[in-house]
């Protein structure tokens, strides 16, 4: 996700805010770029494939942004590997068949070239730091390769990571990871790109600090990522729920709408997510309460929203995935 001056949008943008809804077949065309339908009033970011400036020759670059309004992207895609993370609110991207989440404490890999599209929650400090494509991994680490894969008021861009004209290029090496991955921003990640921000920094002093990024790059355990069934059969049903996670029809009413029989339904989601129906959508609500928690809406709210009928039971669903009440996560990503 980026934009030339990127993640803000200017006041000009609010005419482009979608005001109407997509039909089914728009859904469909959407999904397989990697996109969903998002709240009306959400602008639309502009995207550029570098940030503004960026040097031929680079490692790192890393760049930060506040963004006022709830903002989503289209589908696209960068020439460098990207690792963007959040304070004070959520993301949540959708890369090919999977949608991502995240909040404080975690990041997002996303390998060059490959297309995402996404979306923030308001009142955000966006983070994104571009590796260069020849210079990932340069630690020589790989051992997770085969990992399975804005109307603001104020936007504060730094740009940090040229290496000098005449400096040696760095190596051609694999990227830190294979597919896109959930990292986990410590403290000492998160201290160090933002030390790659300062433009004061020699060469020998910008080059060790990115030497210690890729030793400190690892993922999480705690990765809060669904997978989007792939199976004609069941597209409807997948991004109707999506679409409103608190959708509450049953296999039975989809079995008699899509005139296949429960069981079909049952099999397709198994084979395609490893979870049956229910629990599918009970991730896809936990997904949807992550980003209305972080818009500040209230925990009885969300519970409403998203179809539970007692608050009690959206707070045990809350804390069986996010490890976590819903009242503790708020605390967290409000700091």
């Amino acid at each position: 996700m980026s934009g030339r001056s990127r993640y803000s949008v200017s006041s000009e943008s609010s005419a482009r805010t979608e005001n109407s809804a997509r039909d089914d077949s728009a859904r469909s065309d959407d999904a397989a770029r990697g996109a969903w339908r998002g709240s009306a009033r959400a602008l639309n970011g502009h995207t550029v494939e570098l940030p503004a400036g960026a040097p031929q020759q680079f490692t790192i670059i890393v760049e930060s942004h506040y963004v006022a309004e709830p903002t989503r992207w289209e589908p696209h895609s960068h020439p460098a590997h990207e690792l963007v993370w959040v304070r004070r609110g959520t993301m949540t991207a959708r890369i090919g068949n999977r949608i991502f989440t995240t909040s404080e404490g975690f990041g997002l890999w996303i390998p060059a070239g490959q297309t995402h599209s996404g979306r923030l929650t308001p009142g955000i400090e966006l983070f994104d730091a571009f590796f260069s494509a020849g210079s990932a991994n340069r630690g020589g680490r790989n051992d997770h390769a085969e990992r399975d894969g804005v109307s603001a008021d104020r936007a504060d861009s730094v740009e940090g990571g040229a290496l000098d004209a005449e400096a040696t290029p760095p190596p051609t090496l694999q990227p830190a990871f294979a597919s896109a991955t959930t990292v986990a921003m410590t403290p000492v990640l998160q201290s160090l790109l933002i030390h790659l921000t300062r433009t004061d920094l020699d060469p020998a002093a910008r080059s060790r600090a990115e030497a210690v990024i890729f030793d400190v790059l690892e993922p999480t355990d705690s990765e809060l990522a669904i997978a989007v069934p792939d199976d004609p059969r069941i597209a409807a049903i997948t991004e109707a729920v999506i679409d409103d996670p608190g959708d509450e029809r049953t296999i039975e009413d989809w079995a008699a709408r899509l005139q296949v029989s429960a069981r079909t339904i049952t099999r397709a989601f198994h084979s395609s997510t490893g979870l049956s129906f229910a629990r599918w959508r009970q991730a896809v609500r936990i997904h949807q309460a992550v980003e209305l928690l972080g818009e500040g809406v209230s925990v009885l709210e969300v519970g409403e929203t998203l179809g539970y009928t007692q608050t009690s039971t959206f707070i045990d669903a809350f804390r069986r995935v996010m490890g976590m009440t819903p009242g503790a996560f708020v605390s967290r990503t409000s700091l």
